[in-house]
């Protein structure tokens, strides 16, 4: 199925207030039990609150609008890529690259953990230049997870 590019998507920093930082979680909420459905979705759901108190505004978030709608973020901690996601009815249009060029733009080199069994995420970094650098296990969920890095400086 041929799903087309959004062109209306303007990516931004997050604004710190409630309502947007809820609007982030409600995403990433989404899009976890989506893409990572080997993960209870109680899991999910017990950690709304950390992502909002203590997670989001832990990190240097964008945001990818589309009509004014929050559709996708990616967060950055320090050199860390530590979230992207994107909104289930928005995936597969661009929005994605969009947030990781976004990211790759600020930093010059980026690490990220993603879970083994998330393979369309393990290929999306691959086709965007990361590398897999190690294996381990989450500790918060003890799922298997790839540690993948990304250099400007190839």
């Amino acid at each position: 199925m041929f799903l087309p590019v959004v062109a209306n998507v303007v990516v931004e920093d997050l604004t710190l207030n409630d309502e947007e930082i809820n609007k982030v979680v409600e995403v990433w909420y989404q899009a976890s039990i989506r893409c990572h459905h080997f993960i209870s979705e109680q899991y999910w759901r017990d950690n709304r609150e950390v992502m909002a108190k203590l997670y989001i505004p832990g990190s240097h978030t964008r945001v990818a609008k589309c009509g004014g709608q929050t559709v996708g973020f990616v967060s950055l901690v320090g050199n860390t890529l530590a979230s992207i996601f994107i909104h289930p009815d928005y995936q597969g249009m661009g929005i994605g690259k969009r947030l990781l060029q976004s990211a790759c733009n600020e930093r010059s080199e980026l690490q990220l953990n993603v879970y083994c069994q998330n393979t369309n995420a393990i290929a999306f970094y691959r086709w965007h230049g990361f590398i897999d650098v190690a294996e381990g296990v989450d500790e918060y969920t003890g799922q298997p997870a790839i540690t993948m890095k990304w250099s400007a400086n190839k």
